[in-house]
């Protein structure tokens, strides 16, 4: 009994408590003013209510407007921070390609020197010599013969000049004519035996049959040529199941037989190259 009787007790005092705390809620018909009949009392309270609610609205409202435009100057600020460092890779990208296309260039431009192999294009001729442009300060000279020899005739030097086609070169020497010109000779004959030999010598390695044309007669055999540059000696007893007589050798000039590299040396600076048919 005396539990339910402090029960009640604690009930009673935790609603006094409540009531006190609870924000009272003034009603314009609760509310009278010395002097002032109630319903005047009535509208007063009422348009002060008003009056109040209005400036909590525009107080609100001013505030997020203000929220707003920081929010939007601080948007505009970022994507300002953010666009820059995109112009400054732009910026450096293209001049990282301007760095790029320049130093390509560079390595473009052949260094011409004595005993190399390096393109060229042909831009004019004359009965003695062709002219080609190989990016020097002056064009390189090349024997008009090495073309006729290589089976290029004027008819075809016109469509190489009309084409651009580029033609490996060989730098003979490099020096300065009467007139204090400086003179690059070539040589097409050099550059293209080099080509071929490396060719006959992959064919030595690889022992692959190699179609070759007998040019002239030697003793006790025969030279075929390669390609019309690279030479390779045929011994008479390679040119037959038996040895062929040396006073027939003569009935294979002109002929294109296909051999097999036998032999492939390159002793002092000098090439010695021998095949069986």
């Amino acid at each position: 009994m005396k539990k339910l009787d402090h029960a009640v007790w604690e009930a009673a005092n935790n609603e006094q408590a409540n009531e006190a705390t609870e924000t009272p809620i003034i009603e314009a018909s609760d509310v009278h003013i010395d002097g002032v009949d109630q319903p005047e009392a009535e509208t007063v309270v009422t348009n002060v209510s008003e009056e109040i609610a209005v400036h909590d609205l525009e107080l609100a409202a001013a505030t997020v407007s203000q929220t707003e435009e920081e929010a939007d100057t601080n948007t505009e600020s970022e994507e300002r921070v953010e666009a820059q460092p995109d112009e400054d890779d732009a910026e450096a990208e293209e001049d990282s390609e301007e760095d790029m296309t320049f130093a390509e260039l560079i390595e473009q431009i052949p260094q011409v020197k004595k005993g190399i192999v390096l393109p060229g294009v042909i831009v004019r001729y004359d009965e003695d010599s062709v002219y080609v442009d190989i990016k020097h300060k002056s064009e390189g000279r090349v024997p008009i013969n090495e073309f006729f020899l290589a089976g290029i005739d004027t008819e075809a030097l016109d469509q190489a000049i009309a084409d651009h086609t580029e033609f490996a070169v060989y730098v003979k020497s490099i020096r300065t004519n009467e007139f204090g010109n400086r003179e690059v000779l070539l040589s097409k004959t050099m550059a293209d035996y080099g080509r071929d030999r490396d060719k006959v010598h992959q064919f030595y390695k690889d022992q692959t049959p190699v179609v070759v044309k007998i040019d002239k007669l030697v003793q006790d055999g025969v030279i075929a040529t390669y390609n019309n540059t690279v030479e390779i000696y045929l011994h008479r007893s390679q040119l037959a199941e038996r040895p062929v007589d040396p006073k027939k050798l003569d009935s294979y000039l002109g002929k294109d037989i296909e051999i097999l590299v036998t032999q492939f040396d390159q002793r002092r600076g000098r090439t010695r190259i021998a095949g069986s048919h």
